[in-house]
């Protein structure tokens, strides 16, 4: 969206301010709440009030209460809203946490990083471990054994079968909820199904496999990011104990610079049970002291919430591990993907090491740079369709219409047209339950059939709201029909006049280079067609090439 965009008007003696403020959807209160509470305070400066400074925070913390039960959840939301923002991509929220990306038939649908290409069937399997392994290894891939367990019993019975040491896990959740990793006895595997059992029904007892936790991110059957993934731990120096370790760690973390390609942890690392249990299985307490070089492995999952780090290794993977997490994502038919490899080492062939797809992620977290590469990849050419302005009446030139659609029709391009009247798809006219051009635009823009946009206004009733577009591309003057003054029939009905409308909407839309041209009314249809088709590949035939 275009920022902040004011604009001084003077009507005889009186002085307007159009302030065009971008918001995500009209019906969203905060954009107002904001401004509004800004206005009040900027008056109550500028009349030389005295600010209540106590009452002022509190109204201010109110307003930041009330916009965040309204803001976008989930990391992944934001950081894609975020680049179409920087990126000049249009969108809207749809619902809940449901945003458009683009336009008309350019427009795409995120749900944080699940796509409206995501199958429900494939995001199902990939939740479901056990599911997800059967389909894994039904194509020849390598997973883990496993059984699922109901259980303490069986899961103690599971894990001598399968040889210690073992994973127990949740089968149904993502996150790292509920992982246990190298469980050596009984008692462990016991004590692990205790506590993962109050998180799921359903439990996952699964072969250890030995080996570095990356991940391997695939957008469209090609891996664009590797991450390998460590534990918590800490390196000895000889002199500090396990604990003073741990506390000059959570400093260093604390104080360190964030590299968005490296992403190492930022998270502290808390001192539970579990990492207790951990210092037990190598001989250790808090209180050791850890010869030097000496690496301590404070936890099992390699989960960056918990302190685990993160290193960018994308130019080390083997050409065959790349196939395989792109072969993985490949059978599941999930278009964006993360592939849990565990595997000895990435430069190598998972084939001649031993490596293992532990997990599939059908809506992973992704690395945080990854949303402004894949975005325009989603939405190319920045989603935007041709959108076209006609200012003044078009009661006496309703030809131009049906002679646009009709040329455009016939090169398979849908363009939507809305007026104060109606709204049109192509050559028929959509009736819209309750709306006005403001809504019927905003209706266009929703529809993946409208390759165009049309909108044909003689007044602004849009003053209040803006436009529903952020960009024209062209705005068309249309002239006076025979016998009629503009600016009479305006001043009349205390509307605009026809060039007063054209200044608002450059205003409002933010457009700043507009050519200026003069054609006869006649040749409009054509020049319509021009500018509808100027980005939409076409065959020499002039039949519209799809993408």
């Amino acid at each position: 969206m275009a920022g902040v965009q004011a604009r001084q008007i003077r009507r005889g003696a009186q002085i307007h301010w159009m302030l065009g403020l971008p918001a995500i959807d009209v019906g969203i209160a905060a954009p107002r709440r904001a401004i509004g509470w800004a206005a009040q305070l900027f008056n109550s400066l500028t009349d030389g009030r005295e600010i209540a400074l106590a009452s002022l925070s509190e109204d201010f913390y109110k307003l930041i209460k009330s916009c965040a039960r309204k803001a976008p959840t989930g990391v992944n939301t934001l950081r894609f809203l975020q680049a179409a923002h920087d990126e000049g991509i249009p969108w809207r929220h749809v619902a809940n946490n449901v945003y458009q990306f683009g336009w008309g038939s350019k427009a795409r649908w995120l749900d944080s990083s699940f796509t409206d290409e995501t199958s429900g069937i494939s995001a199902g399997l990939a939740r479901d471990k056990f599911a997800c392994a059967k389909v894994l290894r039904d194509a020849g891939l390598p997973v883990p054994r496993h059984r699922q367990v109901a259980n303490e019993q069986q899961a103690v019975a599971a894990a001598e079968k399968l040889g210690y040491p073992v994973v127990l896990k949740p089968t149904d959740l993502d996150g790292g909820k509920g992982v246990y990793t190298g469980l050596r006895s009984p008692e462990a595997v016991s004590k692990a199904f205790s506590a993962a059992s109050s998180l799921s029904e359903r439990i996952l007892v699964e072969q250890h496999v030995e080996g570095h936790d990356y991940r391997l991110q695939v957008y469209k059957g090609e891996v664009i990011w590797a991450m390998h993934r460590r534990p918590a731990y800490v390196i000895g120096n000889g002199t500090e104990t396990v604990e003073d370790l741990i506390r000059r760690a959570n400093l260093d973390r604390k104080s360190r610079p964030s590299d968005h390609l490296a992403e190492q942890a930022r998270k502290p690392i808390t001192i539970d049970d579990e990492v207790r249990d951990w210092l037990g299985s190598q001989g250790l307490t808090l209180k050791s002291i850890p010869l030097p070089g000496q690496n301590v492995r404070l936890r099992g999952p390699a989960n960056i919430n918990v302190g685990g780090t993160r290193e960018a290794v994308l130019d080390k993977v083997h050409p065959d591990n790349l196939e395989l997490a792109s072969r993985a994502a490949s059978v599941l038919r999930l278009d964006l993907a993360g592939i849990d490899l565990l595997i000895p080492d990435i430069s190598r062939p998972w084939h001649e090491t031993g490596g293992a797809i532990c997990e599939v992620n059908a809506q992973p977290q992704l690395s945080r740079h990854l949303h402004r590469a894949i975005l325009p990849r989603l939405v190319p050419r920045r989603g935007r369709i041709p959108t076209i302005v006609l200012i003044g009446s078009v009661e006496a030139h309703r030809d131009i219409r049906e002679e646009l659609v009709a040329k455009t029709i016939s090169k398979n391009i849908c363009v939507g047209w809305v007026d104060s009247h109606d709204v049109y798809i192509g050559n028929k006219v959509s009736r819209l339950a309750g709306g006005d051009a403001f809504a019927g635009c905003r209706a266009l823009l929703a529809d993946p059939r409208v390759d165009a946009l049309v909108l044909q206004i003689s007044e602004l009733p849009m003053k209040s709201n803006g436009l529903p577009i952020d960009r024209v591309d062209v705005a068309v003057l249309l002239p006076e029909s025979p016998g009629e003054s503009r600016n009479d029939r305006a001043m009349a009905n205390d509307r605009w006049t026809p060039e007063e409308l054209a200044n608002q909407v450059f205003t409002l839309s933010g457009t700043s280079n507009v050519e200026q041209g003069h054609f006869s009314l006649g040749d409009l249809p054509d020049q319509l067609i021009k500018l509808v088709t100027k980005n939409i590949p076409i065959n020499d035939d002039g039949s519209r090439i799809f993408e």
